[in-house]
């Protein structure tokens, strides 16, 4: 299966602040961003985060692990959901896929919700439950040249590396099929 199967609706990218703004608006407090590598979860995080004020965005690519499959479901619930979650400030150390060592501090507050967007998103620790899910669309060859702007030097890791183990969790988990909006990125 490839992602040009997923269901889509289609908006422009105004339409949709609009609508993360509403579903906050509405009392949702923890939304999730989701979608394939390089089809941009980051960039339209940090929209979002520069047009709703209040929003905190939490990037899953700092709770990754070179080697390691996935996200660090259970550090994130550490240092990020349950003092949030009570309206206390937290901090945690960005870690990346490709580097053994953490880097700098990322400092949250409470605030009006919290956005955790990157791949896996939509799958949240056990016992969580996020408010709204919403993920992002866009064709192969966009994302293939997206990564290789992006991930120069790095490349060929996240295409023979990450890319089929990102591959094989889309085709059985089909993480779309949870979300409140699947957006097709423009």
């Amino acid at each position: 299966m490839t992602e040009s199967a997923v269901p889509t609706a289609s908006l422009p990218p105004a339409e949709l602040l609009v609508t993360v703004a509403r579903w906050l608006d509405e009392g949702a407090r923890w939304i999730a961003v989701d979608g394939l590598g390089a089809s941009g979860k980051t960039t339209l995080a940090d929209q979002l985060a520069a047009h709703v004020d209040g929003l905190a965005v939490v990037h899953l690519d700092d709770f990754t692990r070179p080697g390691a499959v996935g996200w660090e479901r259970e550090r994130f619930r550490e240092q990020v959901y349950e003092p949030l979650r009570v309206g206390v400030a937290t901090r945690h150390q960005r870690h990346h896929w490709t580097s053994t060592e953490p880097t700098d501090w990322v400092e949250l507050s409470p605030g009006r919700g919290v956005l955790v967007e990157g791949v896996g998103a939509s799958e949240p620790p056990e016992g969580l439950v996020w408010d709204r899910v919403l993920w992002v669309a866009a064709p192969q060859e966009r994302r293939h040249r997206r990564a290789e702007a992006r991930d120069v030097g790095r490349f060929e890791c996240w295409a023979q590396n990450w890319r089929p183990v990102e591959q094989e969790w889309f085709e059985r988990a089909r993480p779309w099929r949870g979300a409140d909006l699947v957006w097709v990125n423009p």
